[in-house]
């Protein structure tokens, strides 16, 4: 249907008012006016009208257009939620000064797309983020539609050189806005002026821009809009440090591009067309990839070198749209070299100070820099660089002297491409070269006529069968391209409907759930309000289903729904999902195809994070042995798992190769390289290098910190981490201040009762039980187990963890029977889930055995530990420190039951184990001497022991885990009646307790009530109520009324008792007595025999006062006593 001439004028005057809504600078919007309207004085007056009433009155602009405009324009912007009214109206901040939870502070700058603002963000974390509030005669939901799909690509993108997108939404008016990393800097160009970088030092910041690029490449984001102001430089402790911004925001706007985008684009000439490829000004956005970004590099990089873009910003500024596109698309520009020469800019660029100079760094830009920056201009996409690594590769070759793969085109391809670009030159040319030739034969046909048509039919059969030859070669060469283009093609229409298959279930399958009309229709009962887990769950069922004809967008839901409920800690659904996608990998592909290895790399993990070790490293293995260098490698967990086996010297191998790796290719503030050091740390730990680990611990953290601020989600991790460190070489306060300060950050960043802030807090118990401090370390045990049982169900694994380091406290501060009641619920939700046979499974069952020896169930507790014994030793190396101590435990336990032969053997064979592993000065093996010597000095009571124990003694008195050796060495003086050595002894013990345990902390109590008992049988009464009586005051303010404090008062009883100071001696010994024997099931097995020295200093007493009567009732009592003691015994044999 033909449009009328005035229809045809109504649409141009609406096209061109449209277009010029979208210019902020009143001289550019009326030069294109002008421009537009050339040769028609008409639409010019229609224009200005439009624009006149825009500016005079937004109120009354709508009532205005809908009689000049057509009214489906109208009502469609109507539709969409905007005005036309709106689309003239600037966003007014003292009108909306809170956007959402984002609180405007001052404008930072304006462009095409939008208006950025400053803005501090209220809750969940008080920040300064960057808000860009789109302009406006966009499309809200498209836009936003468009973003959402994308969050979860962008979500991946974690790079130091990139801003990162925060968040979006849509404004009370109905206008998109986008929320960034606020960045603080100045567009690269204007840092390399401002500090007069040299050539070198500017190359060097653009390889870093093209690693953030080749990252977000990587995963799936292309930029589009390169430029300037859009790679921001800022100093951090006297280094520059880059970050791209605008990452997702013109893609998640992108739309086709038309004449009339395009050119709303051109008048805005200080942004998109300086850098745009010629593919993206094709008005075609669909076929527009990475190397798009390739080609606005290589502007950026000719800007650094020479001070300008390629093409003069005013030469396309007066250019119309035609013109300006031809540019883009067909005309070379100038090489870097030769613009300086024709500039002179090199002196406003590179800062030289002499004409010698200036040649001198134009002899620079000449050949390698010239030949890198033309091939990243290249007009052929496919004779650019590849990707942007490669690109910033060749840079990186030039600087270090070596040949660059960049290198200057062909003379035919020159002479190909100016015959593109002249066509009627060339022709003209060929028609004045054939004439000559035809005049030249003619004056020779006369003379060698039949020499001539000889020689020409000759020449001419051979330049036929040359001609045929060489065509049949260009038909196949195009038949092929033109198959490979086919099937390209083919391969992008397959992508674009396998991504729209994904986009489709995240907003139907996954976000759609939020509708009560789509729950619904999928046959659930409509529920209004839906927790994001049903939702998932919801659309795991779908998944299979709407993805079973497009085996590549259900390996990917398959794999991201894996991912998902790994990080929701529903394991054994994420190891479904992974074992599924592991399955349809291998149908499509080798071991090693794009699908196989992710899916096989993230189910390992997940085994390893399940404790599941044993099952994780086969796989891990394989995968390293077909290792590509790439960013999925198996390094990390399988380095993690040999360690949790035992296997400490390959681990620290396999850590230390990757992370030497990931420095050398990405650099000491890469984020992939910090978690490969923090990797290798862990090795080092794990393995007993403290001093090793330490190091690396505290260079991650301190870069992190550096780069990416206390803020990021990182920081904290890195924190905690250090903490350990510092605990594990006995730098307690620092290691407790650090811990502090990663729970005040998590709790900031997740909010306290997240799982994440649960799990930072119930660590920090194990960091103040190695500081002896199990009091304070109660506290906070008591606040994260409080807080998990609030917030987690049952069989959740952070709630699980916090039960059992509750448990760990308790039985610290001699609670052996709270402890024990709580390993044993901790058990059953292991048995629950399946996790009885993982890592934390199997410690928590060798703690229940040991609690169970500790208060006497001896039967029960070897069974538990007989079991648990030989799992351990396949579970974990031969000097891991789990096995040991369970080794130990057994031990003990056999012990404690009257089999001290067994026990001996027990400590005999793990001595002879650790002997070949271990140095003769490890603190591990000492400890395991000690213990067998103490048991050898038990069974027999040999000489040799206590020469064995004074050895010991001498050589590790510092080291804390070898401090029981001092106690026992002045119970064996006691019993060899040599008191002499058993009071310096007690004296030496407690000057070492007072030196390296905190004040009136209860391991103190315990240490002093111990040397006590011992200045007691010395009868040195005086100084053994000192000590007795300090310890009552501090296990009275920290245990108030167990059996401990019971177990004081007795002892403070017998000093006094002593001394005859019988009335102050009888209310401490009545209360201790009554204690010990109503609280007698908790008390341990080791200090059972406090029951009886009780009651037997209260029959003594009683005798001492000359009350028969009483003592005859203590003694029945004690009587009692020792009748039950022997019946528990008899009961645990018979069970």
């Amino acid at each position: 249907m033909q449009m009328s001439g005035s229809s045809k004028a109504e649409n141009s005057a609406k096209s061109i008012f449209l277009a010029a809504l979208q210019i902020t600078s009143e001289v550019e919007r009326s030069r294109f006016v002008e421009h537009s309207c050339t040769h028609n004085p008409t639409l010019h007056t229609e224009v200005e009208k439009l624009l006149s009433a825009c500016n005079q009155d937004h109120s009354n602009l709508f009532s205005h257009a809908v009689k000049q405009l057509n009214p489906l324009v109208a009502a469609h912007r109507l539709k969409d939620g905007e005005s036309l009214a709106a689309t003239c109206d600037h966003f007014d901040v003292a009108e909306h000064p809170v956007i959402d939870r984002y609180k405007l502070l001052e404008e930072i700058g304006h462009g095409g797309m939008g208006t950025v603002y400053m803005a501090q963000q209220l809750e969940p974390v008080k920040r300064r983020v960057a808000l860009k509030v789109i302009n406006p005669g966009m499309d809200s939901r498209e836009v936003i539609a468009r973003f959402e799909a994308e969050r979860q690509a962008l979500a991946m993108m974690d790079h130091p050189h990139i801003a990162r997108v925060l968040d979006a939404g849509t404004t009370d008016q109905g206008r998109p806005y986008f929320v960034m990393e606020l960045v603080r800097g100045v567009p690269i160009t204007d840092y390399c002026q401002q500090q007069q970088l040299g050539l070198e030092d500017r190359l060097r910041l653009f390889t870093e821009v093209c690693q953030a690029v080749q990252h977000a490449h990587q995963k799936g984001i292309i930029h589009r809009d390169l430029k300037p102001s859009n790679v921001m430089v800022s100093d951090h402790d006297g280094e520059p440090v880059v970050k791209v911004i605008d990452f997702g925001v013109a893609k998640a706007l992108h739309q086709e591009l038309t004449a009339k985008t395009l050119f709303t684009k051109f008048s805005q000439l200080v942004g998109t067309p300086l850098y745009m490829s010629p593919e993206q000004a094709q008005l075609s956005g669909l076929d527009v990839d990475t190397r798009s970004d390739v080609y606005a590099l290589g502007v950026l990089l000719y800007e650094l070198l020479t001070g300008t873009t390629p093409f003069d910003r005013e030469t396309l500024a007066q250019a119309g749209i035609d013109a300006a596109r031809r540019i883009i698309c067909e005309e070379v520009p100038p090489r870097p070299s030769t613009r300086l020469s024709t500039l002179h800019a090199v002196e406003s660029t590179l800062k030289t100070s002499s004409p010698k100079e200036t040649k001198h760094v134009e002899l620079e830009l000449r050949d390698e820099l010239d030949w890198i920056v033309m091939k990243a201009l290249e007009k052929d996409r496919k004779r650019r660089y590849e990707s942007a690594s490669a690109m910033a590769a060749d840079v990186q070759r030039y600087l270090q002297d070596e040949p660059v793969e960049a290198c200057p085109p062909a003379k035919l391809y020159l002479l190909k491409k100016f015959t593109e670009r002249n066509r009627s030159l060339v022709a003209l040319l060929a028609v004045s070269l054939a004439g000559l030739l035809i005049s030249i034969a003619a004056l020779s046909w006369g003379m060698h006529r039949a020499s001539v048509e000889r020689d020409r039919a000759e020449a001419a059969n051979l330049n036929a069968q040359q001609s045929a030859k060489e065509a049949k070669k260009a038909a196949d060469k195009e038949s092929k391209a033109r198959k490979e283009e086919a099937k390209q093609r083919e391969y992008a229409e397959k992508a674009v409907k396998d991504s729209d298959a994904v986009q489709d279930f995240l907003v139907y399958d996954v976000l759609g759930q939020a509708s009560s009309t789509i729950q619904d229709n999928n046959g659930y009962a409509p529920k209004p309000v839906l927790t994001v887990r049903e939702a998932l769950d919801r659309a795991a069922e779908k998944a299979l289903s709407r993805f079973s004809g497009s085996r590549r967008s259900h390996w990917q839901i398959l794999f991201y729904l894996g991912t998902i409920f790994g990080n929701l800690d529903d394991y054994e659904t994420a190891e479904k999902l992974f074992r599924r996608a592991v399955d349809l990998g291998r149908k499509e592909g080798d071991q090693n195809s794009a699908w196989v290895r992710p899916a096989e790399t993230a189910l390992a993990a997940l085994l390893v994070k399940k404790g599941q070790y044993n099952a994780a490293i086969p796989i891990l293995e394989r995968l390293l042995d077909s290792s590509h260098h790439t960013s999925n490698n198996p390094q990390h967990w399988l380095a993690k798992a040999y360690s949790h086996t035992g296997q400490h010297e390959e681990a620290i191998r396999i850590a230390r190769e990757w992370y030497e790796l990931r420095l050398k290719e990405s650099g000491a503030n890469n984020v992939e390289t910090l978690t490969a050091q923090n990797g290798l740390a862990n090795a080092y730990s794990l393995a007993g290098r403290f001093k090793e680990a330490l190091a690396l611990f505290e260079s991650s953290y301190e870069t992190l910190v550096r780069t990416r601020g206390h803020e990021d989600i990182l920081t904290p991790i890195a924190a905690n981490n250090l903490a350990f460190a510092y605990s594990d070489v006995g730098r307690h306060d620092e290691a407790k201040k650090l811990c502090s300060e990663a729970i005040i950050l998590k709790s900031q960043i997740y909010g306290d009762e997240h799982p994440e802030t649960i799990t930072t807090r119930y660590m920090f118990t194990k960091i103040l039980i190695k500081a002896e401090e199990p009091e304070t370390a109660a506290a906070f045990a008591d606040q994260a187990l409080k807080q998990a049982e609030n917030t987690l169900e049952d069989s959740h694994r952070i709630r699980i963890r916090a039960t059992h380091e509750k448990a760990h406290v308790d039985e610290s501060m001699g609670l052996i029977l709270a402890a024990a009641e709580r390993i044993d619920q901790v058990l059953t939700a292991y048995n629950n889930s399946g996790g009885l046979s993982t890592d934390q499974g199997l410690a928590a069952r060798a703690d229940l055995g040991r609690c169970l020896s500790q208060i006497g169930h001896h039967k029960r507790a070897i069974e538990l530990l007989e079991h648990v014994v030989p799992e351990l030793e396949q579970f974990y190396g031969p000097t891991h420190e789990k096995r040991s101590k369970t080794r130990t435990d057994l031990a003990n336990a056999y012990r404690r039951s009257g089999d001290g032969k067994r026990a001996r053997e027990v400590l005999s064979a793990l001595l002879t184990t650790l002997q070949k592993e271990l140095p003769a000065d490890d603190p591990r093996l000492l400890e395991a001497q000690a213990n067998l010597a103490i048991q050898e000095y038990e069974l027999i009571g040999a000489d040799d022991s206590l020469a064995k124990l004074e050895d010991i003694y001498e050589r590790a008195k510092e080291e804390r885990r070898l401090r029981f050796v001092g106690a026992e060495l002045a119970h064996i003086y006691l019993d060899f009646d040599q008191p002499e050595k058993a009071l310096l002894q007690l004296h030496a013990n407690i000057v070492l307790s007072r030196r390296e345990l905190p004040t009136e902390g209860v391991l103190l109590a315990s240490e002093l009530l111990e040397v006590a008992r011992g200045l007691i049988q010395l009868k040195n009464w005086g100084e053994a109520e000192t000590l007795a009586r300090e310890s009552l005051s501090i296990r009275e303010k920290h245990l108030h009324d167990t059996w401990m404090v019971a177990e004081a008062q007795a002892t403070l009883g017998a000093a006094l008792l002593g001394q005859e100071q019988l009335d102050e001696a009888e209310p401490l010994l009545l209360a201790g007595g009554h204690g010990l024997l109503e609280q007698a099931e908790e008390v341990p097995f080791d200090d059972k025999p406090r029951i009886n020295e009780s009651l037997q200093r209260l029959v003594q007493f009683y005798q001492a006062r000359g009350d028969t009567e009483q003592a005859d009732q203590w003694r029945e009592k004690l009587g009692t006593a020792q009748r039950a003691k022997e019946f528990a015994r008899a009961q645990d044999d018979a069970d």
